[in-house]
């Protein structure tokens, strides 16, 4: 026993070499920290094993991450709050799935575009809807003989929360707290005329489970707000966030026209929306560098 505990100098540059070599090779790849949330169908998770298992974003993030294998990846099942928190104290975290303004781009390095998205539209009965193409909201609100329900303390965008302060007062909308499935059920029942929702949304909630009214509803964009928006890659505003940003626009122009990755949007629309969307990106998604 007692020569057991000599000092071996072999035995201890053996140990140390080994301690060195699995702590370089555990480290050799830079971390990057992704947020990951459950939303189908933008994204949809594995709780118990924290791993994506779909959606658009979702399955997109992991093409992402697949052509950028010098980095390690880690997802990680967050909130909003906290994302935006990690970046103001300049935390190496990163997510897929963020809209730009200006207070953002305070804290925030910013991507070339990822994909695009439609946004908040206004959804009806497909025997209510007289001009598919677009929709004025100002004109919708002012007609009393159209009944809408919206969501209690809910935001629906910078340009239709300005309309809605400003009209809606004296409407025929009223708030409620209702879930999607509701509102749908609502709608196709007559006792309310419009909502206005995300499509893919919509979307979402009749495939899973209200199938029956699969051909019931329809969307019609809202003329006073942009006919899409671009969804892009936020990383903290550091050295660390601008070289990360630097290689994912170099990735991201390469695989943005693969057909592979643009083939995702197909799990959050249907083939009326999917004319729509393909074409926005095409003529503008795939022109931004």
């Amino acid at each position: 026993m007692k020569e057991f505990c000599k000092f071996n100098p072999l035995i201890f540059f053996l140990v140390f070499f080994l301690i060195v070599f699995n702590i370089s090779e555990g480290s050799s790849k830079e971390k990057i920290s992704w947020l990951i949330n459950h939303w189908p169908p933008i994204m949809e998770l594995d709780k118990l094993h924290n791993e994506i298992t779909g959606g658009q974003y979702g399955e997109q993030l992991l093409l992402l991450q697949s052509v950028l294998p010098e980095y390690e990846h880690l997802n990680i099942d967050m909130n909003w709050k906290r994302f935006w928190k990690g970046l103001k104290k300049e935390l190496s975290i990163c997510s897929c799935m963020v809209y730009k303004n200006s207070e953002r781009e305070k804290i925030a390095e910013f991507s070339t575009p990822m994909t695009v998205v439609l946004p908040n539209q206004i959804i009806m009965r497909k025997e209510t809807i007289k001009n598919p193409k677009s929709l004025s909201l100002v004109d919708l609100i002012r007609n009393k003989e159209l009944k809408g329900v919206l969501i209690e303390n809910r935001s629906y965008s910078k340009d239709i929360d300005k309309i809605l302060q400003t009209y809606e007062k004296d409407s025929n909308i009223t708030r409620s707290v209702i879930s999607e499935k509701s509102s749908i059920k609502m709608l196709t029942h007559k006792r309310m005329d419009f909502i206005i929702e995300y499509p893919f949304v919509i979307n979402h909630a009749i495939k899973q489970y209200l199938p029956e009214y699969k051909r019931v509803l329809g969307s019609v964009p809202i003329k006073e707000t942009s006919l899409f928006f671009y969804v892009y890659v936020a990383c903290p505003k550091t050295e660390w966030g601008k070289k990360k940003i630097i290689r994912i626009n170099e990735v991201l122009k390469k695989i943005r026209p693969d057909k592979n990755f643009r083939s995702k949007l197909e799990l959050m629309y249907d083939k009326g929306q999917m004319k729509l969307i393909s074409k926005f990106y095409d003529d503008y998604l795939l022109n931004e560098h």
